[in-house]
């Protein structure tokens, strides 16, 4: 059961990612306002949360982790969408290959033995 909580740890890591690349002087982006850097920030404490409360196995931690996927998932296909109209092609398969963790994430948090896992009152084992 704690696949689910790798995959929403390997999504935090991709935010994470996306935040230093929107505040690194070296990127390119001057002047980055800085509300896309906190909503970066509120996501993956969102999914982060929900990987922990998988991992302990706590009531409903499934579906925070599920709902907590959706956001990056669609941001990252819209960035590939973007860049594969642009003709950046290298820049699409990376923003395609991003999208593991958060697939990943919400897949695994929606199967039934997680969700049996989620279930249950206190710490699993």
């Amino acid at each position: 059961m704690p696949f689910a909580a790798v995959f929403g740890g390997l999504v935090v890591l991709e935010l994470a990612y996306l935040t230093w690349l929107l505040v690194d002087p070296g990127a390119g982006f001057d002047e980055v306002p800085g509300w896309p850097v906190g909503v970066l920030v509120a996501m993956a404490v969102w999914v982060a949360v929900g990987a922990v409360l998988v991992l302990l196995g706590r009531a409903r931690g499934w579906l925070v982790l599920a709902l907590g996927s959706i956001p990056p998932l669609l941001g990252l296909l819209g960035i590939a969408v973007l860049f594969g109209s642009l003709g950046g092609g290298r820049a699409t398969w990376w923003a395609v290959l991003m999208t593991v963790g958060p697939i990943g994430a919400l897949v695994l948090a929606c199967q039934r033995p997680v969700r049996e896992w989620t279930r249950r009152r206190g710490t699993p084992g």
